[in-house]
C-alpha cells in the first residue's frame, strides 16, 4: 500500500522493510498537510471575498457620510444666516421699542 502511495507521488526509489513504518508516517503527514493546506486556501478565498464585500459596503457608507457632511454644513450655514436675520430683526425691534416707549 505504501509503495502505491509513493508511486502516486512520483517516488520510485526502493523502500526497505526497516524504513517502511517511518515512510508510512511521513506520507500520511504529507497527505494531512496537503489537505489542511487546501482547506486553509479555501478559507482564505472565502475570507478575501467577505473582506471585498465589506469594503464595498464601507465604500457606500463613506459616500453617504460625505453627502451627510455636505448637508450638515449647508444646514449650519443656513441656520447661522437665519440667526443673523433674526438677531438683526430683534435688534431693530428693540431699538424701535426703546424709542417709542
Amino acid at each position: 500500500m505504501q509503495r502505491r502511495k509513493l508511486e502516486a507521488l512520483n517516488y520510485s526509489e526502493p523502500l526497505d522493510a526497516g524504513s517502511a513504518p517511518l515512510v508510512a508516517r511521513i506520507v500520511d503527514d504529507l497527505v494531512r498537510t496537503t489537505d489542511s493546506y487546501r482547506s486553509v486556501k479555501l478559507q482564505c478565498a472565502k475570507h478575501a471575498q467577505e473582506v471585498s464585500t465589506f469594503n464595498t459596503k464601507v465604500g457606500g457608507c463613506i459616500g453617504h457620510s460625505s453627502v451627510l457632511i455636505v448637508c450638515q454644513s449647508t444646514c449650519t450655514v443656513h441656520v447661522r444666516h437665519q440667526h443673523c436675520n433674526v438677531s438683526s430683526a430683534l435688534a431693530v425691534l428693540c431699538t424701535w421699542h426703546r424709542r417709542h416707549s
